[in-house]
Parts: structure tokens; sequence; C-alpha cells
């Protein structure tokens, strides 16, 4: 069971250290709260939609390779619609956290 969560943790841990920089805008620390939060999002957006991407591209391969076995092509669509729904979830979210940042500018 660790192991499973080990290579998520990594992929977490990876993502942090991407994104280190990212308060940073034009070399200077930078003090505006909605220009940080922007920031994350927008790395943290690209980091999922890797990962979708990943997972469709599994599912496909899931659901391609299933050889007429009806339970691996129905698990191959349920990973392909879990990405995508994931993905329209986190926009979702994304859009709602962006639009309250810019509330107050």
């Amino acid at each position: 069971m660790i192991k499973k969560y080990s290579q998520i943790i990594y992929i977490l841990i990876a993502a942090f250290i991407f994104t280190a920089g990212i308060c940073f805008a034009d070399g200077a620390w930078s003090e505006d709260l909605a220009l940080i939060i922007q920031n994350i999002i927008n790395k943290l957006f690209t980091i999922i939609g890797g990962l979708c991407l990943l997972v469709i591209i599994i599912g496909g391969v899931v659901w391609m390779t299933a050889g007429g076995d009806t339970k691996k092509v129905d698990l191959g669509k349920a990973i392909v619609k879990a990405a995508i729904l994931g993905l329209i979830v986190v926009l979702a979210a994304g859009l709602i956290v962006t639009n309250v940042v810019n509330l107050g500018k």
C-alpha cells in the first residue's frame, strides 16, 4: 500500500519543488497575494494537465489492448471518463478561485 502512494507523494514533492520559485516576479519578491495565487494556479494547471493527459493515454492503452474482454474495455472507458471529469472539476475550481482573487482588484 505504501509503494502505491509513494509515487504520488514523489510527484507532489517534485511539483512543489518545481513551483518553489513562483512567488518571484521579475527576480524580486512579489508581495501581491493575488499574483502569487495566480502563479500557483497556473503552475498547478500545467502539472495537472500533463497528469490528466497521461491518465487518458493509460486509459486508452487499457481500452485498446483489451482484446475483446468487456471488463477491460469498461475499465479503459472508466479511466478516460474519470480523467476528463477530474480535469473539468479542476478547471472549474481554478476558475472559481481566479474569479474570487480578481474580485479584490
